[in-house]
């Protein structure tokens, strides 16, 4: 009597079946129950699976905020960068100085960078920050 060699097959999404070998069969089936078994334990702790929510119109991952981005924030510090880079554009030529002060370079700092002395960049930022005081009334 001839031996009958068992054939294999996988389903796919789309419910059609697909002939493999049994190498690809048990590793196949061997990671989609490991799979499960992962959920049903996330099921006893408690744990909610979003990927669940999913649906034709939405991914259920939309539905969890996103708590280190505070968008509001960062929209009115999007909008203070600008209105500050509009008035440094105001200053003229002091424009290197103020850049280094939104920094928080300190004024030893700004001296060695712009290659004067401390009191010189005292003088300039009470000037600057004069002249700010004017352009913001």
């Amino acid at each position: 009597m001839e031996k009958v060699e068992k054939k294999y097959y996988i389903r796919l999404e789309d419910s059609r079946l697909v002939e493999v070998s049994k190498e690809v069969y048990i590793v196949y089936y061997k990671m989609k129950r490991e799979e499960r078994y992962q959920i049903e334990r996330d099921l006893q702790h408690g744990l909610l699976h979003y990927d669940e929510w999913d649906s034709e119109d939405t991914n259920g991952a939309e539905y969890i905020a996103d708590k280190m981005a505070d968008t509001e924030k960062e929209a009115l510090d999007h909008i203070a960068n600008q209105a500050l880079w509009e008035l440094i554009e105001q200053t003229g030529n002091q424009s290197d100085l103020c850049r280094l002060i939104a920094e928080g370079k300190t004024e030893c700092e700004i001296a060695e960078i712009l290659g004067i002395n401390q009191s010189t960049v005292n003088r300039n930022k009470k000037r600057l920050y004069s002249k700010l005081r004017k352009i913001l009334k």
